[in-house]
Parts: C-alpha cells; structure tokens; sequence
C-alpha cells in the first residue's frame, strides 16, 4: 500500500499531470533564486539528521511539511512549455524553470536544500514529506529525455535525481568553455548553403550560450573573453566568417560597409534570404502555369 493509501487525508497525485495548469497565485511574488552550489546538498540517508528546519529558519519556527500540502485538491502542472533536458548545453534553462516549478509545488526545500522529518516527527510530518517527493519525483521524469530518465528513475528520491543532474550537467570548467568554442566554430561544416534564417538562429544561440558560460567568472582569461562576446561586432564578424565561403559575393558586398552593426548584417541576410524564397516561389508557379 502506497504512503498517500495509507493516510487518506492527503489527495493522490493524478496520473496526469497536464489536466490543469498550475494556479499561479500560489508562486512566490520574489522571483525564486538558484542556489550558488545546489550540489554540495546533504543527502537524506540519516533519518536522524534533524533537518526540521531550513537554512535561516529559528529552531523555535520548525519547518512543516504538513502545511505545505493541499489537503483537499490535487497538484496539477502543466509542463507543456517545459523543454526537455537533454544534453549539458540546455541545463541551465531547465535547472532555472524546474526551480519555479519546484518552487510553486512548495517541494523546493525537499528537493534543493534536503530538508527530511527530524528523527522523532510525527506520522502526519513524515506522510507531508512523502507526498511531496512523490509529487516532485512524478514530475521529474517527465521532463528529462528517455536516456536520461534511464539513469535517474531507480535514485527514487527526487534530491537523489537533483543532485545527480546536478553533477552530471552542470559544470563550468576550462574544458567545458573550450568544448562551447569548438561547437560554435565548426557550425560553418554544418551548414549547407541553404536556409539562412536556420543557421543565423544556431549561430546565437551558441553565442549566447557562450556568453552565459563566460559571465561571472572572476578569471581574467575567462573576463577578456566575456568582454570580446560581448562586442558586437565580434559577432558581426564571426557570422559574416562563417558565411563567407558559400556566399562570397554577399559577404564581400557586406563587409566594404565597417559601421553595419550585427543587426544590421543579420537583417540583409534575412532579406536575402526572403528574396530567394519568393524567386524560387514565383519560379515553381510559372513552371506549373506552362505545364498546363
């Protein structure tokens, strides 16, 4: 029989979790934070660690996992907009919307920080606890790919799964920033000739990943290279370098113009490549014309 079985006080979790979007009134005005190292998280192996109370919280305001369950209606999060997590390079943005999510169930104490019943908690605290990493547990693997879910679905708890993510994904090594500078430099190699619009999104969105992964970081090799991200017509010229051997003529034309700004060159790339679609449109539909 199942923890929420056994104590029916508590509503089961549904089986599925997208019937109802989760009410936003019951998020926090503030706009959560991530911890600076969510993966130096004591684990809840010792049931007699007394982890009754969070960090700041008095010993005289014990935390209560009973009252952060709704006793009366079921927890319902719509995850649809949730992308999946997949890889190292989209952890960061899961990592920050699982900490909303996580935060809205109330089971971001459980999950994140560790916080487990004390020793001597009653049955309703312990039952409390359960039912939220149920809850958390169910919607974890929802939201990691198949392969992932492989590695992480027998840990059970969810501050198991957490953490565990939390190794794996997240880390901000040399190699990691020289492994990012590697997959922006060889998109030219991917890239086909065609579809401008397709390869100008992948080239920012590896820039901006970049850029993300630079900032903060107090070295000052990591510093200067933040900086140089940051210009903008580094940018310019990387995307007009990247271009310039499958379309010579329109990059030499762009780059006679220094004061053009990213903007700028992305913009008459996009109007190239709008250009092109509507001749090879009008090009197809005079063929069928003459095929009559």
């Amino acid at each position: 029989m199942s923890d929420t079985e056994s104590n029916p006080e508590y509503s089961t979790l549904p089986r599925n979790l997208f019937e109802q979007e989760i009410e936003y009134k019951d998020l926090p005005k503030q706009s959560p934070t991530t911890p600076t190292n969510p993966f130096n998280i004591p684990l809840p192996f010792d049931k007699g660690k007394n982890w009754m109370a969070p960090e700041g919280a008095s010993s005289t305001d014990p935390f209560s996992f009973s009252m952060r369950v709704n006793k009366k209606t079921p927890v319902n999060v719509n995850l649809d907009s949730i992308s999946k997590l997949t890889e190292q390079e989209n952890y960061g943005i899961w990592k920050a919307s699982m900490t909303i999510i996580l935060t809205g169930i109330k089971a971001y104490e459980v999950v994140v920080d560790g916080v487990i019943p004390a020793e001597r908690a009653n049955a309703t605290e312990v039952d409390a606890y359960d039912h939220l990493c149920q809850i958390a547990s169910t919607i974890f693997i929802q939201v990691v790919s198949h392969d992932i879910l492989q590695k992480i679905v027998e840990l059970e708890k969810p501050i198991l799964m957490w953490t565990w993510l939390g190794n794996e994904y997240y880390t901000d090594s040399a190699y990691t920033l020289v492994s990012q500078i590697m997959n922006l430099v060889s998109l030219p190699t991917q890239y086909s000739g065609n579809n401008w619009s397709e390869f100008i999104s992948k080239v920012e969105s590896k820039w901006l990943h970049l850029t993300k992964l630079s900032k903060g970081l107090t070295d000052s090799d990591r510093t200067t290279f933040s900086a140089f991200l940051n210009e903008d017509k580094a940018k310019r010229d990387f995307l007009m370098g990247f271009l310039v051997k499958r379309h010579k003529n329109v990059i030499d034309n762009l780059m006679t113009k220094d004061s053009l700004s990213y903007a700028d060159v992305n913009q008459s790339l996009m109007d190239i490549d709008t250009s092109e679609s509507d001749d090879n449109t009008a090009l197809f539909t005079s063929k069928r014309s003459g095929n009559k």
